[in-house]
């Protein structure tokens, strides 16, 4: 939401439609798939492990992060979110999937171990197998900052 009070040069920055109507949310959610409770994360929701512990306890038995990279070009971030990635798998006790459209994209296990991953800026598809967990650490039944 923060994004449309930057200025224009910001947004001309970008190559992605940054800050177009897009606003948070209030709660955190949980997808009740078939087979899995699945914690959606977005975007640079990996960094805030606040916001990872408020969806396991909502029921997340697996975490996946979809983020736009498009807009870091080849930079970094990428890798720097794949690392907190890996601390938000040790904390909650997870297996986490941080998927990326640009790469670099990575399996997770809940031991922090990358299990699986694709580089960035190649064409791919990750593939790999997760579990579900439905324990809570004491890490993701306290931390509410």
């Amino acid at each position: 939401e923060a994004v449309r009070y930057m200025p224009e040069w910001v947004h001309r920055l970008t190559n992605t439609p940054a800050g177009s109507g897009f606003t948070s949310g209030n709660a955190p959610v949980v997808l009740n798939l078939t087979k899995a409770k699945v914690g959606p994360l977005i975007c640079f929701e990996t960094i805030s492990p606040e916001e990872v512990a408020a969806t396991v306890r909502e029921g997340a038995e697996l975490l996946v992060n979809l983020s736009d990279l498009a807009w870091f070009h080849d930079s970094m971030i990428g890798e720097q979110m794949i690392a907190t990635s890996v601390m938000r798998a040790i904390e909650n006790r997870r297996y986490f999937v941080f998927a990326a459209n640009t790469g670099p994209s990575a399996i997770v296990d809940p031991r922090g171990k990358v299990v699986k991953k694709a580089s960035l800026g190649q064409a791919e598809v990750l593939t790999g197998n997760v579990g579900l967990m439905k324990e809570f650490t004491p890490f993701s039944r306290w931390m509410l900052f």
